[in-house]
């Protein structure tokens, strides 16, 4: 390979940052590391945020309830705002995205987000889970609760990769922000 198909396998991988970058409103760059130093390693991290964006059976809601406390459970604070955001375009209530990230379940007032927020956080602290499993399957369904699942797994995968390129930032260290986002 020459210096110049380098170059230009480096320009298109970072053009297929840059309207993500534009879509999120922040500067990804863990994401523009992988575009300059292992374009394929960017696929697979574009192929995973591709399945991030489906909630599949769940409502909007009890999508946001599970990776919002999945997500801040990784203490990445770049990667909270930017699921806060998601949930604000999707019209998720301010007042339930503060009450899971200010880890107050009791003012979620739906007792089937509650029970999600259960779920997750027995599962993030190494608990058991079966009669979470089980009553959420009766609530929602056995589809619901794979969703669930699905959410919760891939929400820990953009927290761990920048932690790993050492691009994490501690939610400690950072100021999260409200803002109502334009989709």
């Amino acid at each position: 390979m020459t210096h110049t198909e380098t170059i230009t396998d480096t320009n298109e991988a970072l053009a297929k940052v840059l309207p993500i970058e534009q879509y999120l409103k922040r500067p990804l760059t863990h994401l523009r590391e992988l575009a300059e130093v292992n374009s394929d390693g960017l696929d697979t991290a574009l192929a995973v945020s591709g399945l991030m964006g489906r909630r599949g059976n769940l409502t909007a809601e009890q999508n946001a309830v599970a990776r919002l406390l999945a997500t801040q459970s990784q203490d990445c604070g770049s990667c909270l705002q930017i699921d806060i955001d998601l949930a604000l375009r999707e019209d998720v209530p301010q007042s339930l995205i503060k009450a899971v990230i200010e880890h107050r379940p009791q003012e979620l007032g739906d007792e089937n987000l509650r029970a999600i927020y259960d779920f997750v956080e027995a599962a993030l602290l190494m608990q058991s889970v079966e009669d979470h499993i089980e009553k959420l399957t009766q609530s929602l369904g056995a589809a619901a609760v794979t969703d669930i699942a699905l959410g919760v797994a891939l929400s820990h995968f953009f927290p761990i990769l920048k932690r790993l390129m050492g691009h994490a930032e501690s939610c400690s260290a950072t100021q999260l922000t409200f803002n109502e986002v334009q989709a």
